[in-house]
């Protein structure tokens, strides 16, 4: 098991009515849904992964045993939150829980993530519709500095894993250009 006590389904797929058992939760917009796992869980993990590198850790755990880095993912998430609030009405209390739940689920010992595996192919994680910039933009939006998701895009830049060709394209982009004109080129 993943720690999630709830699938969230899209209810307009089912014929009548859906069946209800304990942890199926079902929308009407899925896609509402799927940018709310993508820029909470997925953006939470990508702090960890970049934060949890630049301090040599190898799985995503050190990263959240780490008090500084923890508090920066946990600024980030609420920017995130935030926007999220913002953009698509969940309420404060709505995304107060299903940020705790995220949290616990990320502090999970038996997912073993490795920092690696999750900050892999950081030219997709670093493109405006993923995991940092969207809502980083999001937040800029609805006036909100965005001050820790940007922190977590920086490191992004920096990552690095011999074995990832996305990585390398980034290292070898910056050794000819500007940080601003990596920004433009990926972001």
């Amino acid at each position: 098991t993943n720690g999630y006590p709830e699938l969230i389904l899209d209810k307009e797929t089912f014929k009548g009515e859906p069946p209800q058992f304990k942890g199926l939760v079902y929308t009407t917009d899925m896609a509402k849904e799927e940018k709310r796992k993508l820029y909470t869980y997925n953006t939470i993990h990508a702090v960890y992964a970049y934060l949890g590198k630049q301090k040599r850790y190898q799985f995503i755990i050190e990263s959240i045993q780490d008090q500084a880095i923890q508090q920066m993912a946990i600024e980030a998430l609420n920017e995130s939150s935030q926007a999220l609030q913002k953009e698509f009405g969940y309420s404060n209390e709505e995304m107060k829980g299903w940020n705790r739940r995220v949290l616990k689920n990320m502090a999970n010992p038996f997912l073993k993530d490795k920092i690696d595996r999750v900050g892999a192919d950081p030219i997709r994680k670093l493109k405006k519709e993923d995991r940092l910039i969207e809502p980083a933009l999001m937040c800029i939006r609805h006036g909100i500095t965005p001050y820790f998701l940007a922190k977590a895009a920086a490191a992004a830049f920096l990552f690095t894993y011999e074995e990832d060709s996305a990585v390398l394209t980034i290292q070898n982009f910056l050794k000819h250009h500007t940080i601003q004109q990596a920004i433009r080129e990926f972001c």
